[in-house]
């Protein structure tokens, strides 16, 4: 079982987190449009942990131009499900709601900030913290699978998958799989 603790609201210690742009966070997915030199290094990584989802469009996605539709059907909803932000141990911010994090850009524009968005943050970097859970379901079976979730990103770089000298961030994907040209 694992221990977290679990707060309703944002605390004051994270109000600066809060304000980093969605565009800064760490993507977990990179785009089939990266440089080879660059997308080799990535897709050695992933290997390295058995991480099969390096690029955007794999899994269960099957091109990039299927991504771009799903975002921006995601960018036309009225209502747009909270993003989860994941701070590892060594203090990066990961979006792991990469398909909903590019909606909200595309639909708010680059500036966008994690609080101009409905949001809650899985943090590692002490005892494990979720905060902001007044976007969820109050059940303890949610939170625990969000802590979960969270926990794979975690391991993953303690394996070595995203040494912190390695960066591929939202703004990355955004411009590299050409997500802007479907701004309106």
């Amino acid at each position: 079982m694992i221990k977290y603790e679990v707060y309703k609201n944002n605390l004051p210690e994270y109000y600066e987190m809060e304000n980093a742009k969605i565009i800064d966070t760490q993507s977990k997915h990179i785009s089939p449009n990266t440089p080879k030199g660059i997308s080799k290094v990535f897709e050695d990584l992933s290997k390295k942990v058995n991480y099969k989802f390096c690029y955007m469009s794999v899994g269960y996605n099957f091109s990039i131009e299927y991504d771009r539709d799903y975002v921006k059907h995601i960018a036309n909803q009225h209502v747009i499900r909270p993003v989860k932000f994941v701070v590892t141990k060594d203090g990066r911010i990961w979006a792991d709601n990469t398909h909903t994090s590019l909606a909200l850009i595309i639909k708010l524009g680059t500036k966008i900030k994690i609080c101009d968005c409905p949001y809650y943050i899985v943090d590692f970097r002490k005892n494990i913290r979720v905060i902001n859970t007044k976007v969820l379901p109050d059940k303890k079976e949610i939170i625990e699978k969000v802590v979960l979730n969270a926990l794979k990103i975690q391991n993953r770089i303690n394996e070595g998958w995203r040494p912190s000298k390695y960066s591929y961030t939202i703004g990355d994907l955004f411009f590299q799989g050409e997500y802007f040209s479907i701004i309106p």
